[in-house]
């Protein structure tokens, strides 16, 4: 019994001893992975600028073309323009140019023109145009890719309209009395991709 004993003890001092080894181990391993072990940070700041989209006329560069007919009103702020104008007789026209820029941090393609439609009637005395990029359009036009880069040297394109009175093919499709046409241009611009 006593070598029971003697075994017995034995076998847990082995045990004691491989805990205390295995121990040992683990501590070694966990400071030896601590001293192969670094953080790196980085810190830094950035400032961003303001940004802005601003496309919009150059109220100061409206001018009506040579041989046009003056506008009795007009009215220019930075995305509108309203006018009015008398045509008398056939031959007359009403044609001014705007210049459109760009003075944003965006660069702008111009998407889309719509143009009023002109009645049946109307087309036979009237016609009205809307020339960009040296292209003159008489209906509205969609998938357009003219660009108008932001704050450079070439952020200016002129716009140029145009209502003319003409001679009808016949003296019956003359107006009979006044009339009033409304007419509309718009230029749609968006966020170069």
């Amino acid at each position: 019994m006593a070598k029971k004993k003697i075994q017995k003890k034995q076998q847990q001092n082995r045990q004691k001893f491989l805990l205390i080894a295995l121990a040992a181990v683990v501590l070694t391993m966990s400071v030896g992975f601590a001293l192969y072990a670094q953080t790196l940070s980085i810190n830094g700041q950035v400032q961003v600028d303001k940004s802005k989209w601003s496309v919009h006329f150059v109220t100061s560069s409206y001018a009506e073309d040579s041989g046009s007919v003056v506008a009795s009103e007009k009215t220019i702020a930075d995305t509108t323009m309203s006018y009015k104008a008398e045509l008398r007789k056939p031959g007359d026209f009403y044609s001014f140019t705007i210049n459109v820029i760009n003075d944003g941090t965006f660069d702008a393609t111009l998407k889309t023109i719509t143009l009023s439609s002109l009645t049946t009637a109307q087309s036979k005395y009237l016609t009205y145009e809307l020339t960009y990029e040296g292209n003159t359009y008489t209906t509205s036009q969609t998938g357009l890719n003219f660009s108008l880069p932001a704050a450079t040297g070439t952020n200016i394109k002129p716009v140029k309209v145009k209502a003319t009175y003409i001679t009808p093919s016949s003296e019956a499709e003359l107006p009979n009395e006044n009339v009033t046409v409304s007419l509309t241009a718009t230029l749609g611009y968006e966020q170069a991709q």
